[in-house]
């Protein structure tokens, strides 16, 4: 599906999560109707765009971050990736330099995910559309809440759900996580392609 960040050593988070819990299984309920266990989620990413579809590059031109440790950090160049030669990827994508605002993209990685057996993607949110604040390490400002519509629209149409990865966006707090909650179930809550586990929607959440 999406493409892997890379960001940092801290940030490997781009690897599909079996949850085996042997005590509390997950039940799949995805929009598909098939019961499955354990579950299988996926980090899924929103943050990609390209001139053709968004007007700039987002993400694919990523920075390169600086690292924790600075003897590590001065062994490394710091630039910005030039895509679509030199993409912010560690391999170039099937589909190329895609833009995660593309309708056909995003159906065609959801049936790449329904097809690998994921259960739900973990879409990588980082707040409310309307919010002014930092949207990822690049400060790309990709608005991944905009797109969520297409996103369940996607997954609907696949038979996969969508969980919510709650990226550590500008200002975020327990207070303000709370009220992404009252948004999210108020903007998604009854779309049928939310992943739920007993009823219930699922949530990640990044950085706490």
């Amino acid at each position: 599906a999406a493409a892997a960040s890379g960001d940092s050593a801290a940030d490997n988070e781009g690897e599909a999560a079996n949850d085996d819990d042997e005590e509390e299984e997950a039940v799949c309920t995805n929009p598909g109707g098939g019961r499955r266990k354990p579950a299988v989620h996926a980090a899924f990413y929103l943050w990609y765009g390209n001139p053709e579809v968004d007007g700039r590059w987002l993400h694919w031109n990523h920075k390169v971050l600086p690292h924790w440790d600075k003897n590590v950090d001065a062994k490394h160049p710091k630039f910005d990736w030039r895509p679509p030669e030199e993409p912010h990827s560690p391999y170039m994508p099937a589909r190329g330099t895609y833009s995660s605002r593309d309708s056909a993209t995003l159906h065609a990685q959801f049936r790449d995910l329904a097809e690998a057996g994921v259960d739900s993607a973990m879409c990588s949110w980082w707040g409310r559309k309307d919010l002014q604040v930092k949207r990822d390490d690049a400060f790309s400002g990709a608005n991944t809440d905009e797109l969520i519509p297409s996103v369940l629209e996607a997954a609907q149409a696949a038979g996969v759900g969508v969980s919510f990865h709650i990226e550590p966006y500008g200002g975020r707090t327990p207070e303000t996580f709370l009220e992404d909650l009252r948004y999210i179930h108020k903007n998604y809550g009854a779309h049928p392609a939310v992943y739920r586990e007993q009823g219930l929607p699922v949530f990640w959440m990044y950085d706490v």
